[in-house]
């Protein structure tokens, strides 16, 4: 069995401000695409040191990204995310493996609960649902269905900035991989039709292992992280916007330690 140290393949469906509480009008839709490159040769170890992948390996993700909002009503709104094309690769002084397919997709609802003076709040539930061959590594994510639970909420006009917004929930994983604490926060400004945002993602394991874990492309199943970076989205019409960013994993626990550049197409 060819071995890569503590590396799983995830999601970076939550790099735009999509996932704010905000709510699609009854009848509207709201379409977000986004194309991702990803790359690495560290690891954190389970301890959340930092290490080198063993024989010169290296690690490559390229995704294409689909993100949309349907108003059911005023105060409903139907979700369906997930990735159209995934392609992996891992590549040392002695092997190499390439995966090239569909990723993992989801639907659920996002619910209105309240609007204040200066801002709102939403809840919001997927279900995650893999559409790739299991067996093929590198894997694109988990191997089995997710529940997702979240609460929204955005605050407007504080601190100089047009809006914080903030979402934190519980990832319950349906099979073998533990349940997973999340947080996200999300800060920008607009100026005329520029709005530069900063990102800080961060997901925690409700059941950390005290297993020194040494994994293959098919484990990964116990891990922690945090990534932060800016980006830049610019308003090309009343329609259209596009978005520019980055992201860097700053800390972890079983699982990669890269970096990866993203460009998002926002019709809303």
């Amino acid at each position: 069995m060819i071995k890569v140290i503590n590396f799983i393949i995830f999601t970076l469906l939550s790099q735009s401000i999509y996932a704010s509480a905000t709510l699609t009008k009854d009848g509207a839709y709201e379409l977000y695409t986004s194309i991702n490159f990803y790359q690495t040769s560290d690891s954190f170890n389970n301890k959340s040191k930092s290490e080198k992948y063993p024989n010169n390996g290296r690690f490559k993700k390229y995704e294409l990204s689909y993100y949309y909002l349907y108003g059911l009503s005023n105060t409903t709104s139907l979700l369906v995310k997930g990735n159209i094309l995934t392609d992996l690769s891992y590549k040392d002084d002695f092997n190499q493996l390439d995966n090239t397919q569909i990723g993992e997709n989801a639907i659920g609802i996002k619910k209105h609960i309240k609007k204040y003076k200066h801002g709102t709040s939403a809840w919001m539930a997927t279900i995650s649902f893999p559409l790739f061959d299991k067996e093929k590594a590198p894997r694109p994510a988990a191997h089995q269905s997710d529940l997702e639970i979240r609460y929204l909420h955005d605050i407007y006009s504080a601190f100089k900035l047009d809006f914080i917004s903030i979402e934190t929930g519980v990832n319950f994983r349906l099979g073998i991989p533990v349940n997973q604490f999340k947080l996200d926060i999300t800060i920008g400004k607009w100026f005329n039709n520029f709005l530069p945002m900063f990102h800080s993602y961060f997901v925690k394991s409700l059941d950390e292992s005290n297993s020194n874990l040494t994994n293959s492309p098919l484990d990964a199943e116990d891990w922690d992280q945090w990534k932060i970076g800016p980006s830049l989205a610019y308003k090309l019409s009343r329609t259209y916007s596009i978005q520019l960013g980055y992201l860097n994993e700053v800390w972890g626990r079983n699982i990669g330690n890269g970096h990866s550049i993203f460009i998002s197409l926002w019709c809303n």
